[in-house]
């Protein structure tokens, strides 16, 4: 009887708590091995939504840096600047195109849609003519815009908007178009819209655009002379990529002069306000000069 009493098995009782256990552990590994690959699923698609995002940022720098040189008929290549659009003239790298616009100048834009949710996206629309004269430019009350003919999804699932942040995709080191030289760009991205994940990332940059045209600016000096007369050099006045400037000179409101110097004869003694204006070879005018010069 002592020996069948140490043969004997597990009671069924013992046995369906062992089953339990075994049930619960083996549950909760599937879960942790479940949720691994969940979180590898996502960080993985969010790699992915980084290398997309990163490239369209190369792209967008690419263009930013090989902007159109001016010309008269195009004294600027920024034609709107926001937080959230975009849109400049660069030279088609792809070119050349045909008909008298042999410089192969395009405008591009690049816009931040208006989703809320995390799953914004940035659209590219690009604009291109075949004339001498730069057209007019597709409306951009919209994004993308219809106007434009054409839109390529850039980016997808910009969180930039998301939970009311709105957080610029553009930024740039001056309000006026004509005075930026430094754009920089700004993404925040996820993987996917809705469901847990990452931390957003923020994959940025910024581009100096060395081929942006920039103002003169004006100076000079005033020597008044005698019998009415006034002797105005504005050979002081400076242009940031040394190109050749024309001069412009006002006795109050009234343009009075050209040149580089100028005698003036002025129409009586006493103070007269002397405002000289230049403007550089693409017809961009400068930040003016004025004083108060004292007639003989």
């Amino acid at each position: 009887m002592t020996r069948l009493a140490d043969e004997q098995g597990m009671t069924m009782v013992e046995l369906l708590i062992a089953a339990t256990l075994s049930l619960v552990i083996l549950g909760a590994v599937l879960t942790t091995f479940t949720g691994f690959n969940i979180t590898a699923q996502r960080n993985q698609e969010l790699g992915e939504s980084q290398q997309r995002t990163r490239a369209v940022l190369d792209k967008a720098a690419r263009e930013l840096r090989n902007l159109a040189s001016p010309t008269a008929a195009q004294p600027q290549a920024i034609d709107q600047a926001s937080d959230y659009n975009l849109v400049f003239q660069t030279v088609d790298a792809a070119g050349p195109n045909t008909g008298a616009n042999s410089a192969n100048v395009r405008r591009v834009r690049y816009c931040l849609d208006a989703a809320t949710t995390g799953d914004g996206r940035l659209w590219s629309q690009v604009q291109t003519w075949t004339t001498a004269a730069v057209p007019a430019m597709p409306s951009t009350t919209t994004c993308p815009s219809a106007a434009w003919g054409n839109q390529r999804e850039a980016a997808r699932g910009v969180t930039n908007r998301q939970d009311g942040l709105n957080r610029p995709v553009f930024s740039f080191n001056s309000a006026v178009n004509t005075e930026i030289t430094t754009v920089g760009l700004s993404l925040w991205s996820s993987a996917k819209p809705a469901g847990p994940q990452p931390a957003q990332p923020l994959l940025a940059t910024r581009v100096f655009l060395r081929n942006q045209n920039q103002r003169p600016t004006a100076a000079f000096n005033a020597s008044p002379l005698a019998h009415l007369h006034l002797f105005l050099n504005g050979s002081t006045s400076a242009d940031p990529e040394g190109e050749t400037l024309t001069y412009k000179w006002f006795d109050g409101a009234t343009e009075v002069g050209a040149g580089i110097t100028f005698d003036y004869t002025a129409p009586a003694v006493g103070a007269r306000q002397i405002t000289l204006k230049v403007y550089d070879s693409a017809g961009l005018e400068g930040v003016s000069a004025t004083q108060s010069v004292t007639v003989l």
